[in-house]
């Protein structure tokens, strides 16, 4: 089962505007991917969530590592970072493209 959490939801306003960006629930629909009926708001990760998987990706290492270091030092050096751009710096079509290769990997 694949999961999202957040790092930073406690520090204020960071961009969030819903449970899921519209660009996503395009790209899902796009590819007929199933889409929950409701949608939950973001969650702030804890160590709970980080042992209870099997694999954690932080999907861009320049953002998450050092707020993983600062909250969660133990788990830091085990997830797996990833270099994956926001809208800030990629197009969401870039971004689906490059995404389709790191899930099929």
């Amino acid at each position: 089962m694949a999961d999202s959490r957040g790092l930073g939801l406690d520090r204020g306003p960071n961009g969030n505007t819903g449970p899921i960006s519209e660009f996503t629930m395009a790209g899902l629909k796009q590819r007929q991917i199933s889409l929950p009926a409701e949608w939950r708001t973001p969650r702030q990760v804890s160590r709970e969530d980080l042992a209870g998987h099997d694999l954690v990706i932080a999907l861009k290492e320049a953002e998450h590592r050092q707020m993983l270091e600062d909250r969660h030092p133990e788990w830091a050096p085990q997830v797996e970072y990833w270099h994956v751009h926001d809208l800030d710096q990629a197009t969401a079509g870039r971004l689906w493209r490059r995404s389709r290769r790191w899930w099929m990997a």
